[in-house]
């Protein structure tokens, strides 16, 4: 394979996908590769991404669109295994959530509303979306990886 295209996936399940700050997430990274692949990891990143939706006029009605770069923020790395030789495994993991928003952001939905009237009257408002990924780390090729949504409170 050329650079390590098409050498697999990854299916990353979790026990639900809404959470709250300080609860644990428990479910399974599952492999699925063509081939067994030496890597020097397999391991889990949960991270926020804050992006920042700018107010356009077109017309008579405002509409919003999105920036196209999102600020990663507080991401979290968890080792599910070391390096070996990989191939179709599933492994079982869980961790817990940081026990309050680690974006810094306030958890009250009165201070939430706040501080999205905050941005609009700067020109935008603040969107944050809380991110789930498996790794599986490859030398010399292109690592394989899997990033689902969770929706954190």
């Amino acid at each position: 394979m050329v650079f390590g295209l098409f050498e697999g996936g990854i299916e990353l399940l979790t026990d639900k996908t809404n959470y709250k700050f300080g609860e644990t997430v428990t479910g399974r990274v599952r492999l699925k590769l063509k081939q067994p692949k030496k890597a020097k990891a397999l391991e889990l990143r949960f991270y926020g991404e804050k992006s920042k939706g700018v107010a356009i006029s077109l017309g008579s009605s405002p509409k919003m669109t999105k920036s196209n770069a999102a600020e990663r923020i507080s991401e979290v790395r968890v080792t599910i295994d070391g390096e070996k030789e990989y191939f179709n495994q599933e492994y079982p993991f869980e961790f817990n959530l940081p026990t309050q928003n680690p974006a810094g952001l306030p958890d009250s939905e009165l201070a939430k509303t706040a501080v999205q009237v905050a941005a609009a009257f700067a020109g935008g408002t603040i969107n944050i979306k809380w991110f789930l990924e498996a790794h599986l780390d490859i030398p010399m090729s292109i690592d394989i990886s899997k990033k689902i949504q969770l929706n954190v409170v």
